[in-house]
């Protein structure tokens, strides 16, 4: 599956065509192709071991290709080595000198570039303001902590003025809290140094914060591509759905009674449901009926109200909130009210609005 190729000011960015790698019989990257744009963050997102790092290897030039091509700017890189493609890479661990200080880590790939004595000072200055480590220059990386050793490894990466950025994991080693800070510094870096950049990922929050375009692979393979808010919004499959953050999908079975309450036909396609999908409500009246009703099954408290585990006859136990205010207990009876913006019908035809 591949995105349309653009250009953007002459440029015509990333071209990766039906790509590849194998390590003997083992293939790790299986007939991917894609495209990038100039100036767009795209993520690879995909489980442990499902070939995202290995194509960002290859894109660099770091594994031979198998099959396909990748060319940058119109320009095939067959042959080409990984230090004459004019991209950087930003590792899960930094990989800084560790005897040079920050300025000196940030300056390096400047110095490499002929760009010395006060501009190579001014642009570390500004590399520094950028990342948010104003008068860490002289600060060792040993003295650092992890979110603040990131922030100078991208630092350098940016130093080194590449054509194309390639993160591998750069945020994987920081606790939840500290990751999540440091991708909105990572997306606001990005945005301002008009960036084209690859950011390779398991976390699918991390890939939102960061990126334009997603990419979601699977056992090798590019399952789907598109911008993050259209692939998040219509996920490929089940499957997909699932790994990016949907907490239930209803069969076709279940999924048309869930889909009665809403103004959508469902035929012989399942459902994808946020959390945030069905919303609670006691029934004040035991006589009183209105639309879909369950079983307070599980409670637990959440910091957007109560998180609830409801039985549904003829659906099964679905995920449901409830406002923080209401008393909902296990074994009451709700109604519920379903949100059609948090319901995806997975697969195309089958549906259609009422």
């Amino acid at each position: 599956m591949a995105a349309t190729a653009g250009q953007v000011g002459g440029r015509s960015g990333l071209d990766v065509r039906s790509v590849t790698v194998s390590f003997g019989p083992t293939t790790a990257v299986d007939d991917v192709s894609v495209t990038l744009q100039p100036g767009r963050v795209l993520a690879v997102l995909g489980p442990s071991g499902c070939g995202k790092s290995t194509l960002l290897r290859a894109v660099a030039g770091l594994e031979e290709l198998a099959g396909g091509s990748i060319h940058f700017d119109g320009e095939d890189l067959a042959g080409v080595p990984t230090h004459r493609r004019g991209f950087a890479m930003m590792f899960q661990d930094g990989q800084l000198f560790p005897h040079l200080d920050v300025a000196g880590n940030i300056g390096y790939p400047l110095s490499l570039k002929g760009i010395r004595g006060s501009a190579r000072d001014e642009e570390v200055a500004r590399l520094l303001a950028l990342v948010d480590l104003q008068g860490y220059a002289v600060r060792r990386p040993g003295t650092l902590s992890g979110g603040e050793q990131q922030r100078v490894a991208l630092a350098r990466a940016l130093a080194a003025r590449p054509r194309l950025l390639l993160l591998d994991e750069p945020l994987s080693a920081l606790d939840r809290s500290l990751r999540e800070r440091l991708a909105a510094d990572v997306r606001t870096a990005l945005t301002v140094t008009h960036a084209t950049a690859i950011l390779v990922t398991h976390d699918h929050d991390e890939a939102f914060a960061v990126a334009d375009d997603l990419a979601i692979m699977r056992a090798g393979r590019l399952i789907q591509h598109g911008t993050v808010l259209d692939v998040f919004r219509q996920p490929a499959d089940a499957q997909t759905a699932q790994f990016l953050g949907y907490s239930t999908v209803l069969a076709p079975p279940e999924a048309e009674r869930l889909t009665a309450y809403l103004p959508v036909v469902v035929r012989g396609h399942s459902v994808a449901l946020r959390r945030a999908a069905l919303q609670a409500a006691p029934i004040a009246d035991p006589d009183y009926r209105r639309g879909l009703e369950g079983t307070v099954d599980r409670v637990s408290a959440a910091r957007d109200g109560w998180h609830l585990e409801v039985l549904i006859e003829g659906i099964g136990r679905v995920p449901a909130i409830a406002a923080a205010d209401v008393v909902t207990r296990v074994g009451d009876r709700v109604t519920l009210e379903v949100k059609r913006s948090d319901v995806v019908i997975l697969g195309e035809g089958g549906q259609r609005e009422r």
